[in-house]
């Protein structure tokens, strides 16, 4: 497995390649493509239903049970990211998608107003062809485009929460089960443990199936 590489690809975006190897990424890829629990999300609610998009967003103390391979994930990132020299916060909350062909993503912040939180989005599909689209496109404050991610496998795209940015849907050519990406997100600034949003006991319960707590999904 190569050495992680960081490329500065705009002043508001850099890319992490070699973070995981290809056993991780086909672990995470065959999640994704068997996950059945997604909910519809909305990216600019002014637009309609026609924006609607499948995705699932869990807060820090929901990777559990079901949704425990993002706990491992972000376990990962963060001892593998802090020893090659990047901080990373303690997320207060991890967005996954799943974009298929035809999705229309529409552009927003994740943090908006806050240039101090941080989103380090990971695209877990182990296969990926540049012919099938599926980029991220960031703008800047005149609406302009300014920077593009491809969804290479394993890579790490690393941006402010108050950078527009938006997901492009995959190609009819796309040969898979979606695009995905798991958006994890710092909405408050790199806060302290005890800073970090929680939520409810049931809620937990809600979203992470307990069901599936005896046979989780883990990547260690």
């Amino acid at each position: 497995m190569p050495g992680i590489k960081q490329t500065k690809i705009h002043d508001i975006l850099s890319v992490v390649d070699n973070v995981f190897s290809e056993a991780e990424l086909d672990i995470v890829d065959a999640y994704f493509s068997s996950y059945t629990d997604w909910g519809l999300g909305y990216d600019e609610m002014d637009y309609g239903a026609s924006t609607a998009t499948l995705c699932r967003s869990l807060k820090w103390d929901q990777w559990v049970g079901k949704h425990t391979i993002f706990a491992d994930i972000d376990v990962m990132m963060r001892q593998r990211l802090g020893d090659f020299g990047i901080d990373v916060p303690l997320f207060s909350r991890c967005l996954i998608n799943n974009f298929k062909f035809g999705d229309s993503p529409m552009f927003h912040k994740d943090a908006p107003g806050n240039p101090k939180s941080q989103t380090f989005m990971i695209y877990p599909n182990k296969v990926w062809d540049k012919n099938w689209g599926g980029f991220t496109a960031f703008a800047d404050d005149d609406d302009e485009v300014v920077a593009v991610a491809a969804p290479r496998p394993g890579r790490i795209a690393i941006f402010a929460g108050n950078v527009s940015h938006t997901g492009v849907a995959p190609t009819k050519i796309h040969k898979g089960y979606g695009r995905f990406s798991i958006a994890y997100q710092d909405p408050d600034g790199f806060p302290s443990a005890e800073e970090r949003r929680t939520v409810n006991p049931i809620d937990i319960a809600k979203t992470s199936n307990p069901a599936s707590y005896d046979n989780p999904t883990r990547l260690f």
